[in-house]
């Protein structure tokens, strides 16, 4: 709940003085092997360490929220550039390859991001969620452990 008033905060506040702001999503790749290999104990340690990581990613005032699952979002409320977004998507992809040693058990794991930007891409919520999902989705597709920009002329999936 605290994630959804932060986007619709950010979401009017880019609209209405005109700057931008970035939402990325995130998947982890894989992430159901290693529950299954491991135990729900060991996934729930891997989700904790990587909200650890995503935070080290980011400034102070953004905002790294676990959605469901193996799903995260990291709002960046204002930022200058595109590149800005993409520099924490970067980042994060990187962060998340380094090995996880949890307990006795060390993992790799690696992360399908999204990004949209909002009001370039979306002044609505929703959307600007829809965009950001679709984006990561073809991260997926287009070989995992990275991520996609909403493309402004793509066809609205």
């Amino acid at each position: 709940m605290l994630f959804q008033d932060r986007l619709r905060q950010t979401v009017s506040l880019a609209t209405r003085k005109n700057h931008l702001a970035a939402l990325l999503f995130l998947d982890l790749d894989k992430f159901k092997l290693v529950n299954d290999k491991h135990g729900h104990h060991i996934g729930d340690l891997l989700l904790q360490a990587v909200a650890a990581r995503l935070r080290a990613c980011v400034r102070e005032s953004d905002t790294v929220a676990r959605l469901s699952g193996d799903e995260f979002t990291i709002l960046l409320p204002e930022i200058e550039r595109e590149a800005d977004a993409i520099a924490v998507a970067e980042k994060a992809v990187a962060a998340l390859a380094l090995p996880f040693h949890l307990e006795e058990v060390t993992l790799t794991t690696a992360t399908s991001i999204g990004v949209a930007l909002s009001p370039r891409d979306a002044v609505e919520c929703e959307t600007l969620m829809r965009l950001a999902d679709a984006a990561m989705y073809r991260a997926k597709q287009e070989g995992r452990g990275t991520w996609r920009m909403h493309q402004v002329d793509a066809a609205q999936p």
